[in-house]
């Protein structure tokens, strides 16, 4: 019952980096086919520390699979994923220290909000510096701390996605769509907390399909049509 909790923390968690800090995500030469249908071509893309890169598109661009790539969670038909000189799923690994929402993570719909991050919090090795109660005063959402998943609204859970991703604080967040289902407040209070983020060194890549405020503080804006992808900004 816990198999995508468990790939979840393993995803974020599993694997430190021994040699300080990381500097940069890049995908050099990338293309995914499904059979014969190119859905990724040619990608050549650098994402560095300290940055805060926006990808945008229309839905079903290819821009979900660059951030699948980039963390691991799909293996390129051709080119290589880097995390400096570490090489994302050569040897079925993953992206090192990172805060990841792509499309809908899954918990467990009978447990309730505290039993779910709870427990991804007792697995985590950064348990001792996750302080679950802050997240939930941040997003306001301590109300339905013992409310069952499977019962909360589109917007709580795209806060409990956020909170996942946000709680062990990682060096790198890759966020596809952080911002659907929260109310206009809400997406300023997130969009902030990314400009600090990145301002304070951690790399952060977003997705969005909508011209979201933030993206005139991104450091670059990059563009999917079609598989192909190219800075805009």
């Amino acid at each position: 019952v816990y198999l995508e909790l468990r790939i979840l923390i393993n995803l974020k968690m599993r694997l430190f980096n021994k040699k300080g800090n990381l500097f940069m995500l890049k995908i050099i030469n990338g293309y995914k086919f499904y059979g014969k249908r190119v859905v990724l071509q040619d990608i050549n893309l650098t994402f560095e520390d300290g940055k805060m890169y926006g990808i945008v598109g229309v839905n079903g661009s290819g821009k979900t699979l660059i951030a699948k790539a980039l963390t691991g969670y799909i293996k390129l038909t051709k080119g290589s994923v880097f995390q400096d000189d570490f090489e994302i799923r050569k040897k079925n690994n993953y992206i090192i220290d990172a805060g990841i929402v792509i499309e809908n993570p899954q918990f467990v719909d009978d447990y309730t909000v505290e039993e779910n991050l709870g427990y991804l919090k007792k697995i985590s090795e950064n348990t001792n510096n996750i302080n679950l109660d802050y997240w939930y005063d941040f997003f306001g959402i301590k109300e339905y701390k013992k409310v069952l998943y499977k019962n909360l609204s589109l917007g709580t859970k795209q806060k409990i996605a956020l909170i996942q991703a946000f709680m062990h604080d990682p060096k790198n967040l890759i966020l596809d769509e952080p911002f659907n289902a929260l109310d206009k407040d809400m997406v300023k209070k997130v969009a902030d907390l990314l400009i600090k983020y990145r301002d304070a060194g951690k790399l952060i890549i977003f997705i969005t399909h909508i011209n979201d405020d933030i993206l005139n503080s991104c450091d670059s804006v990059v563009e999917v049509n079609d598989g192909k992808a190219s800075i805009i900004k």
